[in-house]
């Protein structure tokens, strides 16, 4: 009796982060950092570590566009279907961890703006700077003061 085969593996969303965290280990593990000072210890990691961090936001962010589920039509605020869609519209966002993009699929017909539902979904801004780095800017700006 032949062995059943199993279904395929669906990639994993996290590559990217995985590698970003295993080249982070790599480098504290070499022998230029065993000798390295605390204050450059704690450098690299927070610099390393940010970009670990970016990077999952920008793996679950990819994750996400991926799972996204076309709709046969989206009608905007102003009363126009639009039937067309297409995916991988992407928009800059600026965080707390630094860039990444979104990407999402955008509804479209002539003559009118795209909707972009997924924007929605993620209640993204309107503009480029994430809630958690405008309320950052914001609590820093109340706490110093004016010279």
């Amino acid at each position: 009796m032949a062995p059943y085969t199993s279904a395929p593996q669906a990639p994993d969303p996290f590559t990217a982060t995985r590698t970003r965290m295993e080249e982070m280990l790599a480098q504290l593990s070499a022998p230029a950092m065993a000798s390295a000072t605390a204050e450059r210890l704690e450098d690299y990691i927070t610099a390393a570590g940010r970009e670990v961090l970016r990077q999952v936001l920008q793996d679950q962010l990819d994750a996400r566009a991926a799972a996204e589920v076309r709709v046969q039509v989206v009608t905007g605020s102003d009363a126009v279907a639009r039937p067309r869609a297409e995916r991988g519209h992407r928009r800059l966002l600026a965080t707390t961890l630094g860039r990444v993009e979104a990407a999402r699929i955008a509804y479209r017909a002539p003559g009118v703006a795209n909707l972009h539902p997924g924007d929605a979904a993620l209640a993204l801004p309107r503009q480029v700077y994430s809630y958690p780095l405008q309320r950052a800017v914001a609590l820093e700006v109340a706490e110093t003061p004016l010279r």
